[in-house]
């Protein structure tokens, strides 16, 4: 109806059959029909629009999916197909449609054309499916092409300092648990620095209030960097390794052995760089966390801890100078490396996420 709020009048320019595209329209021309509907909210006012009735046995071609702009949708102000609802607002979402039998372009809903062809409707689809995933993987290379050197340079800088860290919390753990034979792991990998205190308590018995004594462990601190202690702590340097080794390859990738390579190849380097940057983020993490623990507070801490008589261990623990002094049974210095020494590791990360 003429009178009813959805009623969109389509001129008579939008109705003509635009037989003028011998091919699917190109990047370019789908670029400039979504700025069209994002300026304007309409489609029926694009200038290749062709707002008719297909047969309903052509054959069609999907090249991509369109939205109204946010603020049409907000305002319901929906969008007439050319197929089911040429006079009527009624969508908010459709698909550039190519249909070569006619050389036009219909901008219309998103499942309107099933209800005249639906094994075509199935199959244009399908190919648009595809199309987006191998469109997806290019474009998330291209735009990270020109920082995977500049990840690889840091996953370099990360690895040096996982080595150190590597050998050097290998060397304090055993110098505290072996040579000095202190169960220091078993205390403190909870993360915090508990001390044995007794409380009083009371139960009944016989009828009478009777006091007892309990102890119970209270924390005096809490301990960052506390996982480097783990006599089990697993190596991160070798990780760093494998993880560059299967990195490098795509590192040196340029925009044309991308845009040349197999749909398949470009979706096993979007999966690598993901894998890689995932890991050195992990493993950088890790290390942020565990160098926490060689900073003068927290090994103040774990010093005043060892050397409490409620505490229980017996260990004497302090950081001098760029040095970890332990003392107990026998007496040993461990150099902290300068690597490891109030340093701020490099961040990596995929801005584009």
């Amino acid at each position: 109806m003429i009178d009813s709020p959805n009623f969109v009048e389509i001129s008579l320019a939008a109705r003509s059959i635009k037989s003028q595209f011998d091919s699917p329209p190109d990047e370019v021309l789908i670029r400039e029909i979504k700025d069209h509907i994002a300026a304007t909210g309409e489609t029926w006012t694009w200038w290749g629009h062709t707002h008719t009735n297909p047969a309903p046995g052509s054959n069609v071609y999907y090249a991509d999916t369109f939205d109204i702009p946010r603020q049409a949708r907000a305002a319901k102000l929906w969008i007439p197909c050319p197929c089911c609802s040429p006079n009527h607002r009624k969508f908010g979402s459709g698909v550039i449609a190519y249909f070569p039998d006619e050389k036009v372009i219909r901008l219309i809903g998103p499942k309107c054309f099933a209800t005249l062809n639906a094994a075509g409707h199935e199959e244009a689809m399908e190919g648009l499916r595809r199309r987006t995933k191998e469109r997806q993987s290019l474009n998330y290379i291209l735009n990270r092409i020109h920082k995977m050197p500049e990840w690889l340079e840091v996953a370099n800088e990360v690895f040096e300092a996982a080595r150190a860290a590597d050998i050097f919390f290998a060397v304090l753990s055993n110098r505290i648990e072996v040579s000095l034979d202190v169960p220091l792991w078993r205390q403190v990998r909870n993360g915090t620095l508990d001390v044995r205190e007794e409380i009083s308590d009371y139960r009944f018995e016989n009828g009478k209030m009777v006091e007892f004594k309990r102890k119970i462990a209270s924390p005096l601190f809490r301990l960052e960097g506390h996982t480097a202690l783990n006599p089990d702590r697993r190596p991160k340097a070798p990780q760093l390794v494998k993880a560059m080794k299967e990195f490098a390859p795509y590192a040196a990738m340029t925009d044309e052995a991308v845009r040349g390579a197999p749909h398949m190849q470009r979706v096993a380097a979007v999966k690598e760089v993901k894998n890689f940057l995932g890991k050195v983020q992990r493993i950088k993490g890790e290390l942020d966390e565990e160098l926490k623990l060689v900073r003068p507070i927290n090994m103040q801490r774990l010093g005043q801890w060892a050397a409490d008589s409620r505490s229980a261990i017996d260990l004497r623990i302090s950081r001098v100078s760029g040095s970890i002094e332990l003392s107990g049974r026998r007496e040993y210095v461990v150099p902290i490396p300068e690597a490891l020494r109030d340093i701020r590791l490099p961040d990596i990360r995929d801005d584009l996420q």
